[in-house]
């Protein structure tokens, strides 16, 4: 940390005596620093940058990962806190952060940085438990997608998207029961849910030929997705189902 505050400071007095340093000279010395790895060099002249323009949102993100990489989760908030004050959106904030910490292959601290924030600033717990579902959904995280996806149900319980991801999460963590169970919630909600359908009828075709209760089922949600949306790949399960049917 002392390391980090003599080469910010030493930077700080180099730009500030410096005529000819404008706000782009800045952006370029910050994006090369950024761009090698020099956190703390970087961190240094976002701030600058900053400091002249404080409602640019991909300044505020750029820094906050910088502070990141060197472990300054105190900066991070206090950055965060500027964006605020300064009344730049937090949406832009997050997005800025993910597409920003993404790009030099550090998509945890993004993740780390969201429990952060939700954790500091409960008012904007219900936007930035959105944005973790987004997260462990992009990540195939059967555990977060299904915590986040009740998480986000809990305040709209009918809502489809919510609802899927909580079936995909269940599907890749193994739990066909409550993976079923789901869609079969969706039908509830929306009898023409077609994906929802198309999973129930090939779901239960596999199991057609051993359970004349799985056979009609399959028939069933089938023929609903065909009537929505016909493919030649339903059309031909269902003429295989209700052939077999006939014997």
């Amino acid at each position: 940390m002392l390391k980090h505050l003599i080469i910010t400071a030493a930077i700080l007095l180099s730009a500030l005596s410096a005529t000819a340093t404008d706000y782009q000279t800045l952006s370029l010395k910050a994006g090369r620093f950024f761009g090698y790895g020099e956190w703390a060099s970087a961190e240094a002249m976002y701030s600058l940058m900053l400091d002249a323009r404080p409602d640019v949102p991909d300044t505020y993100a750029h820094a906050i990962v910088a502070a990141g990489m060197l472990s300054d989760t105190p900066r991070q908030m206090q950055l965060t806190d500027m964006a605020l004050t300064a009344q730049v959106p937090i949406d832009s904030i997050f997005t800025n952060v993910e597409r920003t910490s993404f790009s030099v292959g550090q998509t945890s601290l993004y993740c780390d940085y969201l429990l952060r924030c939700r954790q500091a600033m409960p008012w904007l717990q219900r936007s930035i438990n959105g944005y973790l579902l987004k997260y462990y959904t992009y990540r195939r995280d059967a555990k977060g997608m299904i915590q986040y996806s009740r998480i986000m149900l809990d305040g709209l319980p009918d809502n489809e998207a919510f609802l899927y991801t909580l079936a995909q999460g269940y599907l890749i963590d193994g739990d066909e029961t409550q993976a079923i169970a789901t869609y079969m919630r969706i039908l509830d909600i929306n009898p023409q849910a077609y994906r929802a359908l198309l999973y129930l009828g090939n779901y239960y075709a596999p199991r057609a030929s051993a359970d004349p209760t799985a056979r009609n089922l399959a028939i069933d949600y089938l023929r609903r997705a065909m009537d929505i949306t016909p493919t030649p790949h339903v059309q031909e399960i269902l003429h295989r189902l209700t052939h077999e049917n006939q014997r």
